[in-house]
């Protein structure tokens, strides 16, 4: 008979159910709620349609994984993870309010994978068949390059530039309402932890009075805030849903979902998300 290895701290997990009961007593309407939106097959009518949609499903894949390292306190590894999750969020719902710059998200792609492309062809062994897909990959890139030229400010000389937008991602989430008002946590103290910087070390230790530095045993606090933002994120994801497809189903599980959110963090409880 096969043995298996169980991942995780099972004290530590216990103890996240105990911090989170009225949660985990919702879970199933959660999960259920969740499933209503996501398994179905949608009617692509216009580009954004499928974009906004697997945008929104590839978010709650990051809810469960911020709920999973949450749950075993790695909460730096949690917080990281907010980032990616929080843009794909935001970019759903700024794609939904502005449905004429879904075809600059999906033809920047092509931007992205030229850039891939160039570092494979640098540190791999390239193949007749690899200079072939690239040869197709950099006549693709022509043919787009130009609607992303970006102008140096100094001297003028154009380049491609960072992102599909021609807005910076902070300017970007301003527009998308209350989820602009979550910028701090959902994308400074995210970029933080994800990069190599000096609070990504910095969030290891604590300092007592007087003692050297010591590394943190516990991070409870961040492991609940990690989790709650991205509970209320998640909320988002369902909201957008229903704005965008405006299907009955969609509005019950959003219903469902945001119900059980206002009981899981009444607003007095909401001071987490600020600290």
């Amino acid at each position: 008979m096969t043995e298996y290895t169980s991942f995780g701290f099972g004290d530590r997990q216990r103890a996240f159910q105990d911090r989170h009961t009225s949660f985990f007593e919702r879970f199933e309407r959660l999960r259920e709620a969740v499933n209503d939106v996501f398994n179905r097959t949608i009617t692509a009518d216009e580009l954004v349609d499928p974009i906004v949609f697997y945008l929104g499903s590839r978010a709650v894949d990051d809810f469960l994984g911020v709920l999973i390292l949450s749950a075993n306190d790695n909460a730096l590894s949690a917080t990281a993870l907010l980032r990616g999750m929080y843009e794909r969020v935001v970019t759903a719902r700024y794609l939904h309010d502005h449905p004429g710059e879904t075809l600059a998200f999906f033809e920047f792609g092509v931007v992205q994978q030229r850039r891939t492309a160039q570092q494979i062809r640098r540190t791999f062994p390239i193949t007749s068949a690899d200079e072939h897909e690239f040869e197709q990959l950099e006549q693709r890139y022509q043919a787009v390059k130009t609607k992303f030229l970006v102008a140096c400010e100094k001297c003028g000389h154009q380049r491609v530039g960072a992102t599909w937008s021609k807005l910076d991602f902070v300017s970007l989430a301003s527009k998308t309402g209350d989820l602009g008002d979550l910028i701090v946590p959902g994308y400074y103290w995210p970029t933080a932890q994800a990069h190599a910087t000096l609070r990504s070390v910095e969030s290891l230790l604590e300092q007592r009075a007087g003692e050297p530095p010591t590394l943190k045993s516990k991070h409870i606090d961040e492991s609940d805030r990690a989790f709650q933002l991205a509970y209320l994120l998640l909320i988002h994801v369902l909201q957008i849903q229903w704005d965008h497809f405006k299907l009955p189903l969609l509005e019950k599980a959003l219903e469902i979902a945001a119900g059980d959110y206002q009981i899981v963090y009444p607003p007095k409880d909401e001071q987490p998300l600020d600290a």
